[in-house]
């Protein structure tokens, strides 16, 4: 399957949720992916903060190219403060400092996602 037609794939069934997807269930689901996984698979054993931080954080921002490059390295800055929480935190509190950023984003910037 072409990395297209699987973003479509997720879009049309992400969609039907909007905005609650994007509020609400893509923070917890990436929170996971991101930085709940690399903490344990990688950061623990090793000890790497900063390694693992920019890697997860990069992944994370590439998950998002299909905004702008601004967007995209936004998502890479948001990623390293995002896994700094997780680290010094823990799960939650990232989850929660996600799900802000993307309802402070969703009210200022992209208005119109909201409209849908």
């Amino acid at each position: 399957m072409k990395l297209e037609s699987f973003i479509s794939l997720v879009r049309s069934y992400t969609s039907k949720f909007e905005p609650w997807w994007t509020i609400f269930g893509a923070p917890i689901a990436q929170e996971f992916l991101f930085r709940f996984i690399p903490y344990y698979v990688f950061y623990l054993p090793t000890g790497e903060f900063w390694l693992v931080g920019i890697l997860s954080s990069a992944v994370y921002a590439l998950v998002h190219w299909y905004f702008n490059i601004p967007d995209v390295i936004g998502a890479f800055i948001l990623g390293l403060l995002l896994w700094l929480v997780m680290v010094k935190f823990g799960l939650l509190p990232a989850i929660i400092l996600h799900v802000s950023v993307n309802l402070v984003i969703l009210a200022f910037w992209k208005e119109d996602w909201l409209a849908k």
